[in-house]
């Protein structure tokens, strides 16, 4: 199964919540977790958003993000995402 290797990138505190920032540049995804400040020890409160590089749209879970890249490079190339996904997946063991 395709699923990122989200790598830590970036951490800010405001007066009101706390954003963690991840990354997997293969697959050119990232993944922010916002937590409100008072709920920093209590992950079921935080709120999780995708980004897609080079598309505009938010994603609320990881699901829907890979559906989205995959609709997105099938709609491309099939060959090519095929390959990626071969090189991906190989990598993961």
């Amino acid at each position: 199964m395709l699923k990122p290797k989200w790598e830590y990138i970036a951490s800010k505190y405001s007066d009101s919540a706390h954003t963690v920032v991840y990354r997997d540049d293969v697959l050119k995804v990232q993944m922010q977790v916002v937590t409100k400040r008072g709920n920093a020890y209590n992950p079921e409160k935080a709120k999780y958003f995708f980004f897609m590089d080079e598309d505009r749209r938010t994603f609320r879970s990881e699901d829907d993000l890979l559906g989205a890249l995959t609709k997105k490079y099938d709609d491309l190339d099939r060959g090519r995402f095929s390959l990626i996904l071969h090189w991906v997946r190989s990598t993961e063991d």
